[in-house]
Order: C-alpha cells, then structure tokens, then sequence
C-alpha cells in the first residue's frame, strides 16, 4: 500500500499538482488516507458479519470523536493499532448485541465512563505528546463532546431509539477504557 501512495504522489508532482520538495508530505498523508479506509472497512465488514451495520457505523463515528480528543491507549505500530482496532469492534458489537441493557445500565456506563473521561483526559501518548496549550484545547474539546454525546444518549432514549443509545453508550465507554489503559501504561513510562 506504500507503494500505491508513492506511485499517487509521484503522479501528482509529474502533473505539476504538488511541488517535488512537498512529495513526502503528500505521500504520508496518501498514505494515512489509505489507512484510515482500509480500517473503516474492516470496520464495516465486522459489523456486516455480526448483522450490526448501522450500529457499527454509530459507535465508529462517536467513538473516533471522542477518542481523538481524550487520547489514550495507542498501539506502539499501525498492525498492532489494526488488530487492537479488530479486537475492540468485535468486542463492542458483541457488547451491543448480547448485553441485556436497561436503563439502569446505561445509566450506570454513562456515569462511570463519563466520571473517567473527566477525571483523566486528555490523556497523551509517546506518540502524541501534548504541550500545555494542547492538553487545554483537547480536554476542553473532549468535555464537548462528551456533553454532546451524552445529550443524544438522552434524547434517543426520551423518543424510543433504545438501541441508538446503547451504541453511543458504549462508545463512551471504550473511549473511557482507553483512556484508562493509557493512564496505566504513562504511569509506567
């Protein structure tokens, strides 16, 4: 796949679109474009094959929100974030599916997610490091989201969508996981 960003960057700059000296930039970003499909649609095919397309889809989308500004946990190479990524949507799916939720349990991964999520993000990585002004700007973003989030939980559960909630409830709940994995993990560096 390295070689396709390549062949692509180095089309672009023959096509005078970028400029040679930006080359590398413009690979890496291919690169990570490709990357970042190649994951949505393993995470597609995942939640195809446990019959949860639609859920998949939500608690992909909320979950990289709120992940991508509390932090935590990050696999040291892409193949360990890739198969982590594998474990952790099969997990949850199988979360949504089988978990005999309630309004108490949700409530109830709401509260405890929601209370780690305030307490420890953002949490860095020594892949992303933060200075002062980032670790601000994320916990702000991340208490936002967060907020938001939780306004939809409580607005699909106040017109009926039960399972839609669930889906942004355990989102909530592995960003929280994560972010605590990544205390753990800073705590011993």
């Amino acid at each position: 796949m390295k070689k396709l960003a390549n062949k692509l960057t180095e089309k672009l700059v023959l096509y005078q679109i970028i400029e040679d000296e930006n080359k590398e930039l413009y690979s890496y970003g291919i690169w990570q474009g490709i990357v970042l499909l190649f994951n949505f649609a393993t995470a597609l095919i995942i939640s195809c094959s446990f019959h949860m397309l639609w859920q998949g889809i939500v608690f992909t989308a909320a979950y990289g929100f709120l992940r991508s500004y509390a932090g935590g946990y990050h696999s040291r190479t892409q193949t360990g974030c890739y198969f982590f990524s594998v474990l952790l949507i099969s997990v949850v799916l199988s979360f949504i599916k089988f978990f005999p939720w309630d309004k108490a349990s949700i409530a109830a991964g709401v509260i405890l997610s929601s209370a780690v999520i305030l307490i420890l993000a953002p949490q860095e990585d020594e892949n992303k490091q933060l200075d002062e002004k980032e670790q601000v700007v994320y916990k702000k973003l991340a208490y936002l989201v967060l907020f938001i989030l939780i306004c939809l939980v409580l607005l699909s559960n106040y017109i009926g969508l039960f399972s839609l909630s669930v889906c942004i409830v355990m989102s909530i709940c592995a960003a929280a996981f994560m972010v605590l994995l990544g205390k753990i993990r800073n705590s011993f560096r």
